[in-house]
């Protein structure tokens, strides 16, 4: 801390405490994994596509209300009194610990449910789905790259994970800024995840509905959208918060901190309720059209990976920015240029995929009996 630059600060802090930095990097891996690959490669791979059309948005109803609960437990966590050992904040994390770990092993025991005495397979079938299973992940790679609906694909996830992380680290240090504890930000947080939960239900409820009557393309633009415009707003108001504070004080009777932290807090709320409802599900479905071996290769490579390269490449140039400029705050310029620079990006891919998926939708649902 003494030698590097003000920068470092976050990269110091990431070694010193490396047992809750491992901590959080290998719990990051089970939405990416278990969520991501494992399940939906599970799904898509007995789903047709008529069928996927009109299931996935109620299927992700399940996980929609994961949120409301999660809040809710979180925030009674937070809110609870502290015993004589611990204090408050000691005690939220000591109990939400607990919390993930039975639930994660509960998660474990259905699933090892399902596969021992719901599904009618056999052993042969099995050892087949092994052997198929065992790809390189260069092989993934060399696959994706010789499809442009693949790539294309991929820059959805990777735009996602990138927009995503640039967003909430500069609204996470606004909260930090606003709230005094560390229970009063969780506390927050997880009446936004409520919201979320809430949000993302009834976004999935309508999905089947809005995809047969408006298409893919729509659905698949309405994530990015909501970014783009909550993005304007809230750039502009953390761009110009000194000249505009007397207006917004004056007109609104709030200072421009508490409107951003809730700004922030909308834009967090839409975006991952629209992810977890239309963008996910949308995403599901284009992988349907897919023969066997692209969905398998393809989605190892682009849900696996691609998510992690968005998180990770998002993370890289933040540390890079905040060696130049020393502090997030001075970043923010510099982040809305590369925000709206992969949001671009975004809008040409889902074009590109929207455009493909329809030519090969018909065709499949014109071949398929199962879909009259």
């Amino acid at each position: 801390l003494n030698v590097l630059p003000p920068g470092f600060r976050g990269l110091v802090s990431f070694f010193c405490n490396w047992t809750i930095s491992s901590f959080y990097v290998i719990t990051e891996l089970w939405g990416i994994i278990v969520l991501n690959v494992i399940f939906w490669a599970f799904v898509n791979q007995n789903t047709s596509v008529s069928r996927a059309k009109k299931s996935y948005g109620l299927l992700n109803i399940g996980s929609n209300l994961a949120p409301i609960f999660g809040g809710g437990l979180a925030l009674m966590c937070s809110t609870a009194e502290s015993s004589l050992t611990l204090n408050s904040w000691q005690q939220t994390l000591t109990q939400l610990t607990l919390l993930v770990t039975a639930l994660g092993g509960g998660a474990v025991a259905i699933f090892y449910y399902i596969n021992k005495y719901m599904l009618p397979t056999h052993q042969d079938q099995q050892k087949q789905e092994k052997e198929k299973v065992k790809i390189s992940l260069l092989n993934c790679f060399k696959h994706i790259s010789k499809s442009q609906y693949l790539l294309c694909l991929s820059m959805l996830v990777v735009g996602y994970n990138i927009c995503i992380n640039f967003t909430d680290v500069l609204w996470k240090a606004q909260l930090k800024s606003y709230f005094d504890t560390p229970n009063d930000i969780l506390s927050h947080m997880s009446k936004v995840t409520i919201f979320i939960g809430i949000a993302a239900t009834f976004a999935g409820v309508s999905f089947a509905s809005v995809i047969r009557r408006f298409g893919w393309k729509t659905v698949a633009l309405a994530t990015p959208s909501i970014i783009f415009l909550t993005g304007i707003a809230f750039f502009s108001l953390l761009l110009l918060q000194k000249p505009l504070t007397p207006l917004i004080y004056s007109t609104l009777g709030v200072t421009p901190l508490a409107l951003l932290v809730y700004i922030g807090a909308m834009q967090h709320t839409l975006t991952k309720a629209f992810k977890y409802s239309l963008f996910d599900s949308s995403k599901e479905v284009a992988f349907v059209i897919l023969d066997k071996n692209s969905q398998l290769q393809g989605k190892a490579a682009i849900d696996g990976l691609g998510s992690s390269i968005g998180k990770s490449g998002s993370s890289i140039t933040y540390q890079f920015l905040l060696v130049a400029t020393g502090s997030i705050g001075s970043s923010a310029p510099y982040v809305a240029v590369l925000l709206f620079l992969v949001l671009f990006c975004w809008f040409l891919a889902i074009t590109t995929v929207g455009r493909e998926f329809k030519i090969k939708s018909s065709q499949l649902e014109v071949n398929t009996p199962e879909a009259t």
